[in-house]
């Protein structure tokens, strides 16, 4: 399921009239990351979503983003405008982030829903049932 995404490469391309340094720039930043971004982000998978805190650093005098710190999704939460339910950020462990400092990738997301779906979802009723029956059984022998 994976090997698609993994075998395949990034393009860096800018709109018109934007210096060529600023895409070698962006490129220089994420080509070396790129391992560690797509393990992190195929997490969304299992989970429905991933996030992450955008670490950053001074390089040849820009803000450049050395990271892409992967959050622990089980206490990390989505903050959403309270009038547009718009992402606005991530709390983690209760430190608020703003999407300049974070990131967040969701899997099979539905209208707009950061937290996305489980890939597992699929298979929550099929798989569950055999083990609810053993354990019907079991408690009727005993």
């Amino acid at each position: 399921m994976f090997a698609p995404i993994k075998a395949a490469q990034w393009t860096f391309e800018a709109k018109d009239g934007v210096p060529d340094d600023r895409v070698k720039f962006i490129q220089a930043q994420f080509e070396p990351m790129r391992a560690e971004i797509l393990r992190d982000v195929m997490r969304a998978v299992e989970y429905g979503w991933q996030p992450f805190e955008r670490v950053y650093t001074i390089k040849d005098n820009r803000v450049a983003c050395s990271r892409f710190k992967p959050l622990l999704p089980d206490v990390s939460s989505p903050i959403l405008d309270k009038d547009t339910y718009r992402l606005i950020g991530v709390e983690n462990n209760g430190t608020k982030l703003s999407m300049r400092e974070a990131a967040l990738f969701s899997y099979d997301s539905e209208c707009d829903d950061p937290y996305g779906r489980s890939i597992y979802e699929n298979i929550r009723v099929d798989a569950w049932w055999p083990w609810k029956d053993a354990s019907v059984k079991l408690a009727q022998y005993t």
